[in-house]
C-alpha cells in the first residue's frame, strides 16, 4: 500500500498514514533524490516494478545511504509501524534471495521428476496397450474362437430342439431326475444303459434330433 501510495486503503487498514507520499509520482521522485537516482520504483511511467525488484535494487546500495535518508526511505515505503521489519529485510535481502532461489531449484527439480514418472507411466500404459491389442487380434483370429462359437452355436440348437420335443428344461431336468432315481441309474448307470434296448435309444435319440 505504501509503494502504491493507497491512502484510502492503508487507513482502512488501520495504518499510521503520516509519513505516505500523497502519490505515486511524489513517491517516485523521492526514492530517487534519496538514492542518488539509482533506484526507481518504475519501469516507466506506466509501469511498477515489482515489490522483490524494488526491495532488491535498495538492498544493493543500502549500506551507501546515510542514516537519514534510509529513515526516509523506510517511513516513506513502510511507515512508522513497519520500519524495523523493512529495515531487517533490506539487510538481509541475501537470506530472502538464497531462499528464493532454493525454492525454484526446488520446484525445478520436483517438475523434472514429476515429468519423469509421468514419462515413465505413459510408455508402460503404452506397452500394455500394443500388448493387448495384438492379443485381441490374434485370439480374435483364432481358430479357437470359431471353434467355440460354432460349438456353442450347436448346443444352443440341440438345447432347443430339446425344449420344443420335451418342454422346458427345468421340467426335464426333473423329470429326468425322478426317472434316474426310481429306476437306480444314479447307482447303476452302466447296467441301465446295457440293459435298454438299442431300438428304444436309436428311437429317443432319432426324435430329438428330429
Amino acid at each position: 500500500m505504501f509503494l502504491r501510495a493507497s491512502k484510502t486503503e492503508a487507513s482502512e487498514a488501520g495504518e499510521d498514514i503520516s509519513t505516505m507520499a500523497n502519490s505515486v509520482s511524489e513517491l517516485r521522485d523521492d526514492i530517487l533524490a534519496l538514492t542518488g537516482n539509482k533506484v526507481d520504483i518504475q519501469i516507466d511511467d506506466d509501469t511498477f516494478k515489482s515489490t522483490y525488484q524494488i526491495i532488491k535494487e535498495l538492498s544493493e546500495i543500502w549500506g551507501e545511504l546515510s542514516d537519514v535518508a534510509q529513515s526516509d526511505i523506510l517511513n516513506k515505503i513502510a511507515g512508522r509501524r513497519q520500519s524495523n521489519s523493512a529495515a531487517a529485510l533490506l539487510k538481509n535481502f541475501d537470506i530472502a534471495e538464497s531462499a528464493l532461489e532454493t525454492a525454484l531449484n526446488s520446484e525445478g527439480s520436483a517438475t523434472r521428476e514429476l515429468y519423469k514418472a509421468l514419462d515413465s507411466i505413459q510408455g508402460k500404459i503404452n506397452q500394455f496397450k500394443a500388448s493387448f491389442e495384438a492379443l485381441s487380434s490374434s485370439v480374435v483370429n483364432s481358430d479357437f474362437i470359431k471353434h467355440l462359437i460354432d460349438g456353442a452355436t450347436s448346443l444352443i440348437s440341440l438345447l432347443d430342439a430339446i425344449t420344443q420335443k420335451i418342454g422346458p428344461l427345468p421340467g426335464l431336468l426333473m423329470g429326468i431326475t425322478s426317472l434316474l432315481n426310481v429306476s437306480g441309474f444314479g447307482r447303476h448307470s452302466s447296467t441301465c444303459l446295457s440293459n435298454m434296448p438299442k431300438y428304444t435309444l436309436m428311437v429317443t435319440w432319432n426324435e430329438l434330433a428330429a
